[in-house]
């Protein structure tokens, strides 16, 4: 699974980054700006970086420390690629690559998802009651950082 273990490599080498829903928004806007003037994939190192405020965030918000997210984040992945890719399958990205369907690559697929992650905090941010089908903000900031590594593992394609 070669995605999968480029994925696990990039949660090993997550940099520290503040703990702050400002900086996710900053993070999210260069994302999006990236991909508005440079291509249609956004920089690996904008990708990575919202991804660790993510998982800063979600860590301060669960009172832990870093590596244990990182450790639940490990976990989840295996699990859910198993239930959306196969675990059999050689390659765990293969329910993104779907999107080409669609007309769109596996990763302006993922980034779609990880806009409908970022408007999801969002509106929980400003109203909690928004959240009527019990997934938290703690498990949507873990989506938003998962699918910024998923888009980096998927590349151009």
């Amino acid at each position: 699974m070669a995605g999968s273990k480029q994925y696990l490599a990039l949660l090993e080498d997550i940099p520290y980054a503040a703990p702050s829903w400002d900086q996710l928004e900053q993070r999210w806007d260069r994302v999006t700006q990236w991909s508005e003037h440079h291509s249609k994939h956004p920089s690996d190192y904008y990708l990575k970086r919202l991804a660790a405020t993510a998982f800063a965030l979600l860590a301060k918000e669960r009172g832990t420390d870093l590596r244990s997210v990182i450790r639940d984040a490990k976990a989840l992945h295996i699990a859910k690629n198993a239930g959306y890719a196969g675990a059999d399958n050689p390659d765990p990205w293969a329910n993104f690559r779907l999107a080409t369907l669609f007309g769109v690559t596996a990763a302006q697929g993922s980034l779609v998802r990880m806009s409908d992650k970022y408007i999801r905090i969002q509106n929980l941010r400003k109203d909690p009651s928004n959240d009527r089908v019990g997934e938290s903000i703690m498990d949507t900031l873990a989506d938003l950082a998962a699918y910024a590594l998923i888009t980096i593992c998927l590349g151009d394609t």
